[in-house]
């Protein structure tokens, strides 16, 4: 009878297709894995009140008791007694090692439920629980919980409609425009399950994803709206908002790094964008060094004033004699105080807000680096300089100096990090001028040079790619045996 009655709401439901029968398990932790120490408390299963403390900046990797069969996960839960809530912060992370490396999916105070929906079971093996160091008390863990469905589900992903193309076609419009209006409204429960559905169809569709990352980012679900963020990046281009939801994301579980590089491509992409300086600026107050924060800070306020329509059209010197009247940039004021990177990045920034004024921009960015170049006096902080400076000389089309300097560069160092950003920039160089040969010469100089090492990996790609897909492409043939040796096989 109750199959009947669901069959029944079935023919009436529009996202019945969605679903197949399944069932949730509820895992627990298996063993302690670090430290050695096994607080006998968390192996008991559920929540029972019986706490383990940690202390600020401590971790705890556990094992958790998955199924053997195939499966996915679909909630986390981390239980810490109410009494005892709010006295510490702790992140958490999963991996498929006891070593890692470790995926970060939230951030938490007191007991709270992750949404991992659609991660594979041996990724959610390994649990790893870290105490932030500034938290002032203790974290008091009661229980870990994984749920779990069975090898019959699927995620919607990965869902394969067995609907003919027209009528998915169909189907698959009718729901991108119903999760596009929920999305404007602001109904994002709604958006979130009607998207998914759509996405159950067009797996592979840019749009979809990135208004389902954006809505797991509303409903501040980070993990999720990550995890479908990178996976939009595999199918189209971002735009400054997806860039800057992403970083956010990142930054809301306090994954600073990982948001670094996000929010440097949103300064690029979109010069006139103040959010993503802004968030550069949020970046740079971790590090607590005012020289620095004053230096982003700078850079956020020219922006906010360049941005004006009225200003847009001015030039580079009208625009500093207006805003810099009483004082200079504080780079230009104190050169010595910063370091070759952020001169290059100070004239790249320049370049993109006044790029009808790139001889200009030179002038006013080219006494910094140089100031800053003399005074360095360990080899090693001048062999970084090169580099940076070569960098530059790349930025203002000067090729054949840039050249020149990373040639210098490539003779005197040793170090196999600086040495592969070298030469890996100056076959990038010579494939802008049109030199592929002697790009291709450059990748195999570095490829001898470095070896199998990790950084001459993409030297190896470069060099031996090419050859391994002929290779591979050709059909195997059959080799045939010479008269003389079908003679001799005979008798």
């Amino acid at each position: 009878m109750l199959w009947t009655a669901g069959a029944f709401l079935c023919l009436f439901s529009s996202s019945c297709f969605l679903f197949k029968i399944s069932s949730r398990r509820d895992r627990f932790v298996k063993q302690v894995i670090a430290p050695k120490t096994q607080p006998l408390t968390l192996l008991s299963g559920q929540s029972d009140g019986r706490a383990v403390p940690l202390g600020p900046g401590d971790s705890l990797v556990l094992a958790l008791n998955i199924p053997t069969y195939t499966g996915y996960s679909e909630a986390l839960t981390v239980y810490v007694p109410k009494r005892l809530a709010h006295q510490s912060k702790f992140r958490v992370f999963l991996g498929d090692r006891k070593s890692g490396p470790w995926t970060l999916i939230g951030l938490a105070s007191s007991t709270r439920s992750f949404d991992i929906n659609g991660t594979p079971l041996p990724v959610s093996h390994y649990v790893r629980i870290e105490v932030l160091p500034s938290s002032e008390g203790k974290l008091w863990l009661d229980a870990i919980k994984l749920r779990v469905h069975t090898k019959t589900w699927q995620p919607p992903i990965h869902f394969k409609t067995k609907m003919k193309p027209e009528e998915a076609n169909k189907r698959f419009q009718k729901l991108w425009q119903a999760g596009q209006r929920f999305f404007e409204r602001r109904k994002y429960k709604q958006a979130r399950n009607t998207l998914r559905a759509a996405l159950s169809l067009r797996h592979k569709h840019a749009s979809v994803l990135y208004m389902l990352g954006g809505t797991y980012h509303a409903l501040e679900e980070h993990y999720q709206a990550i995890r479908h963020y990178r996976w939009a990046l595999q199918y189209g281009k971002p735009s400054r908002e997806h860039l800057e939801e992403i970083a956010n994301s990142y930054i809301a579980l306090k994954a600073y790094k990982k948001a670094l590089p996000y929010v440097e491509r949103c300064m690029s992409i979109a010069p006139l964008y103040p959010a993503c300086y802004y968030q550069r600026l949020h970046l740079a107050s971790r590090k607590k060094n005012r020289v620095v924060l004053d230096f982003y800070a700078e850079m956020y306020r020219i922006v906010k004033q360049r941005t004006h329509i009225a200003r847009r059209k001015w030039t580079l010197q009208k625009f500093l004699g207006s805003y810099f009247s009483k004082r200079a940039p504080i780079i230009s004021v104190y050169p010595q105080m910063f370091t070759c990177r952020q001169h290059l990045e100070w004239a790249s920034f320049l370049l993109r807000l006044f790029p009808q004024d790139q001889q200009a921009v030179i002038f006013f960015s080219r006494s910094g680096l140089d100031t800053r170049w003399q005074l360095l006096k360990k080899p090693t902080q001048k062999m970084e300089c090169r580099y940076y400076r070569a960098q530059y000389f790349h930025q203002i089309k000067q090729h054949k100096r840039s050249i020149s300097v990373l040639q210098e560069l490539e003779s005197q160092e040793r170090r196999h990090q600086w040495l592969a950003r070298s030469y890996l920039l100056h076959g990038q160089i010579l494939e802008r001028m049109g030199q592929k040969k002697e790009a291709q010469r450059i990748y195999q100089k570095a490829h001898k040079r470095l070896g199998s090492t990790w950084y001459g990996r993409p030297f190896l790609i470069k060099v031996v790619g090419k050859s391994i897909t002929k290779i591979t492409a050709q059909t195997p043939t059959k080799r045939r045996r010479s008269p003389a040796a079908r003679h001799k096989f005979k008798k």
